[in-house]
């Protein structure tokens, strides 16, 4: 008996039910549902841009988004970290200035919204 006594906290917080975990079991999928990785999805890289002309020569309004690093004329980091969960990726750029979140949603496979730092979410588009 008191063997399985003893088992009763570790089955608990396997099926959600601990303490502090949410009755409806929502903080365990959330955290099922992202994974952290040092690598951006294949879906996010690639060449991106704010503005159609930005595609065709190298600015600030130019993203190269790789596996491990993205770049712009302005600033470019290595990728600390990326979490990828279901709305999208942040990934955590290590620049001169220090770590920066760089957060990445798909809207279609040729949009992506996008932020960094304390600036608002912008649209990216695809350069073909």
């Amino acid at each position: 008996m008191r063997a399985c006594l003893s088992l009763l906290p570790i089955s608990l917080a396997l099926i959600g039910c601990a303490p502090g975990a949410a009755e409806d079991g929502e903080v365990a999928e959330d955290a099922a549902l992202r994974t952290t990785t040092h690598i951006i999805p294949r879906e996010f890289r690639g060449r991106w841009a704010e503005v159609p002309a930005a595609c065709l020569v190298p600015s600030s309004r130019r993203y190269e988004i790789a596996a491990g690093r993205i770049d712009t004329a302005s600033f470019g980091g290595e990728v600390e970290s990326v979490e990828v969960g279901e709305e999208g990726a942040v990934a955590r750029l290590a620049l001169d200035q220090g770590e920066v979140p760089f957060s990445m949603t798909l809207v279609d496979t040729n949009t992506m919204q996008a932020s960094y730092g304390d600036r608002s979410p912008f649209i990216l588009r695809m350069c073909r």
